[in-house]
């Protein structure tokens, strides 16, 4: 397996990652804590000067080992797992905003009437936790197999 050193880029940084090191951004970014997109981020092979640069300049967050196989794990599989897992994430929310969206609507629809000026609808609905014991823990859990797989180790001096 190649390790290489995933990094924050800085903003006069040229791209000039190859395939590979584009898959450690991506893999990076989807697995991270703080979620940084793969376009923030570089790569470089571990023992390279860009990666001493990095390392010295305390921009480095992680590194990761990464092979053929591994490779076509993360192609196949794995980036596949990570998009599904958005749109639930994005479902869910859009869902919440829909339906808050309509309550608010009723609502307004209920204050201008005179007969149900006094109806409280969100007190009716109780939006206000309705959407809390939803819970998605799918990321976590992918997150965990793929840290394993790739040997990620998460730099902490930021």
């Amino acid at each position: 397996m190649t390790k290489y050193i995933v990094s924050l880029r800085n903003s006069n940084q040229v791209d000039v990652s190859n395939g590979v090191e584009e898959l450690a951004c991506e893999i990076i970014s989807c697995i991270s804590a703080d979620r940084h997109h793969k376009s923030m981020l570089t790569a470089s092979l571990e023992g390279s000067s860009s990666c001493t640069w990095h390392l010295l300049q305390k921009s480095a967050i992680a590194s990761l080992e990464i092979d053929n196989i591994t490779k076509r794990q993360w192609v196949t599989e794995f980036a596949n797992f990570y998009r599904q897992d958005t749109k639930v994430r994005t479902t869910v929310s859009n869902a919440y905003d829909d339906i808050l969206n309509a309550a608010l609507k009723f609502d307004r629809m209920c204050m201008k009437s005179q007969v149900l000026k006094d109806f409280d609808i969100f007190d009716d609905l109780n939006l206000d936790k309705a959407f809390d014991h939803i819970g998605n823990s799918s990321h976590c859990a992918i997150s965990e197999v793929v840290r394993e797989i790739f040997k990620v180790k998460f730099f902490y001096n930021l």
